[in-house]
């Protein structure tokens, strides 16, 4: 099974290696195939990781099972596996072209056991012996009797037959299908009767059948702690039904060997029976000689199941492989791959990239969104809707982003936790954005920080993408809501970085955050005229404080808006020519954070115009930051024009 780069996902050709590597024939199969675990976050691309490994195994007539765990139907490990070894088209026991059909003789028997309605007495003269040992022998019996084919027809049926089997199926054929031949057989296994199935369950002097009673037992009181073996019996029925299924799938033919591994595939594991059924998949890898290949999918975090998973042995039963974020080139293949374009500019796959920090499905939806609207900005991207006929109302580009981070749609979630993320949005670290949580009141928040350190506001010193989506409600909000507006939460950290945790770069942000722009040009040049500050630092400060948001209610053009704020500002003050020409500056600066700052030309022109101007004040003084500056500006003017 080649992989091909053009097949791959993009940025995911790492992953797609290590599967094909994963699930590729090995010779005799001797050594454990470690299960690998692909890890991450809301809308990372777990499930279309999964999708595309499925569709490679399926262009290549290989079985595999794809299973959501997040499903209703999916209550315990043994509905999982009923479903896995089932005849679905999406199951392990489908038919193939080029393979076959696999079956499963060891765990149908066990399901059969456990499913068994052992107090059922059929209709008609016949009737179930006394006691449940005596019961479970004459059901295994019925199996038997019925041919070489009885297996098979019974594996059809369990994951049709619901959470219990009773014996008048066994007696009538398993409802209205008729039985398989017992010319049929068990194609291509090495175990071919029931009699040698009932063997592999028998462990020392036990019975099989007390066996199977015990994983029975097991399954009704899962709850209960077996202190001999350290386990409860959750714990213990799915190491058995994994074992089982592993075994099976020893007895593949040398032709099917030769073909890459069937595969199962488990999204969502941290979900329902997830994470008992990864640890017994792990733990039952050690046995190693089996032909199965298992990917699961996880968010990361403490909700996550590589927590329950045995470290030590990493790498020999289980693997890890965490999905990244898209860099930028990989944002240009997205782009690319919408438009069906060969080539885009650099500075629209940067700016793109800059708002989504390369979240791989906030990426795909602003990019999709970003061709609808043939480039037109961010921000008529983020408003855009979908087109579909016949209906009227779908979500914007924005809430479907909002879906992709959060996991659920924004008004599913909880409205307390909602209200708290958009205001501790406001701050530009963990610290504040707590700190600002624990200051709100009437009413106070509910949801915890653990609940609330569980979203990505924060990631390596820079906003995500939820936070910068967040930022966008915290600037549309009114001054009358339940929680403080745009303008308090701002002034909350201005007092928060003036006296809790003193910080005047941060507390420069604020105050532009808060519309004082007067008041942080006063504070720019003071670090201008400062002699141990040059003008390389003089330029990263205005660039960490200008990055502030843009108010998305101001009207377009944002410059416009900004030149009358300033004259405002300026009306009942007497700044210096150097606090003019530093305003000047800083409102420059402060549209390039804007997110259609491709719309207009002009814009650039502005910034370069500025920046040239101080440059020209300052030379020999460490200028050569505000020169990059404005020469950055003018090539964009040229290029926008």
């Amino acid at each position: 099974m080649a992989e091909s780069h053009v097949e791959s996902p993009i940025g995911r050709r790492e992953g797609a290696r290590r599967f094909v590597a994963l699930a590729s024939p090995s010779g005799d199969d001797s050594e454990p195939r470690p299960v690998m675990v692909v890890e991450g976050g809301h809308g990372t691309g777990k499930t279309h990781f999964l999708s595309w490994a499925a569709s490679t195994l399926y262009d290549a007539g290989v079985p595999y099972a794809y299973v959501d765990l997040a499903e209703d139907r999916f209550t315990d490990v043994t509905s999982v596996l009923s479903f896995v070894a089932s005849v679905n088209a999406s199951a392990l026991g489908h038919t193939r072209d080029d393979f076959g059909r696999l079956e499963f003789p060891r765990l149908w028997l066990a399901l059969l056991a456990i499913r068994a309605d052992l107090d059922f007495d059929p209709l008609g003269e016949q009737s179930l012996p006394e006691g449940e040992r005596e019961r479970m022998k004459w059901v295994i019996g019925k199996v038997r009797t019925r041919g070489r084919g009885a297996l098979r027809k019974l594996g059809d049926q369990l994951e049709r037959a619901g959470r219990v089997i009773s014996p008048e199926e066994l007696l009538t054929g398993f409802g209205a299908v008729e039985i398989i031949r017992a010319g049929l057989g068990l194609s291509g296994l090495a175990v071919n009767t029931v009699d040698e199935v009932l063997r592999w369950f028998s462990t020392g002097s036990a019975e099989p059948v007390d066996e199977l009673i015990a994983l029975r037992h097991q399954v009704q009181d899962p709850d209960h702690y077996n202190a001999v073996l350290g386990r409860n019996n959750r714990e213990l029925a799915a190491q058995s039904l994994c074992k089982a299924l592993r075994a099976d799938l020893r007895d593949l033919s040398r032709a099917q060997r030769r073909v890459p591994t069937p595969t199962l595939m488990l999204d969502n594991v941290d979900r329902g029976p997830g994470p008992e059924l990864v640890s017994a998949l792990v733990g039952s890898a050690k046995d190693g000689g089996d032909h199965l290949s298992v990917v699961v999918a996880t968010p990361g975090g403490r909700t996550g199941v590589v927590n329950m998973l045995p470290l030590a042995t990493e790498d020999t039963l289980w693997s890890r492989y965490r999905l990244q974020p898209f860099t930028t080139a990989e944002v240009s293949d997205l782009l690319i791959e919408a438009s069906g374009q060969g080539w885009h500019s650099d500075d629209v796959v940067d700016h793109l990239w800059g708002f989504t920090g390369g979240h791989p499905g906030a990426s795909a939806a602003l990019v999709e969104a970003w061709v609808r609207c043939a480039g037109s900005g961010v921000t008529d991207a983020l408003l855009a809707r979908p087109p579909s006929q016949g209906m009227e109302s779908l979500p914007s580009t924005e809430n479907l982003m909002f879906t992709s981070v959060l996991g659920e749609p924004p008004n599913a979630l909880n409205t307390d936790l909602l209200a708290a993320l958009t205001t501790c949005s406001a701050a530009r670290d963990v610290e504040s954005g707590l700190w600002l949580y624990r200051e709100q009141s009437g009413p106070d928040h509910e949801v915890g920080e653990p609940v609330l350190l569980e979203h990505p506001l924060w990631e390596d010193g820079r906003p995500t993408v939820l936070r910068r989506l967040l930022q966008r409600v915290l600037a549309r909000r009114e001054p009358d809501g339940t929680y403080p507006d745009w303008d308090t939460v701002h002034r909350s950290l201005v007092h928060h970085y003036r006296t809790v945790r003193p910080d005047p770069v941060r507390k420069a942000y604020h105050l532009l955050c808060a519309g004082e722009f007067l008041l942080v040009a006063e504070f720019l040049v003071e670090r201008l005229i400062d002699p141990e500050v040059d003008g390389d630092a003089w330029v990263l400060t205005l660039q960490d404080v200008a990055d502030a948001p843009p108010r998305n209610t101001f009207e377009r053009p944002y410059f416009d808006v900004l030149l009358t704020l300033l004259s405002e500002q300026t009306r009942t003050a007497d700044p210096s020519p150097l606090v003019r020409t530093t305003l000047k500056l800083l409102i420059a600066r402060h549209l390039v954070s804007d997110p259609d700052m491709f719309r207009t030309a002009e814009l650039h022109a502005a910034a370069q115009q500025t920046l040239s101007d101080l440059a020209a004040d300052f030379v020999g003084e460490d200028s050569s930051r505000l020169l990059a500056e404005a020469a950055r500006h003018l090539s964009l003017w040229d290029r926008f024009k």
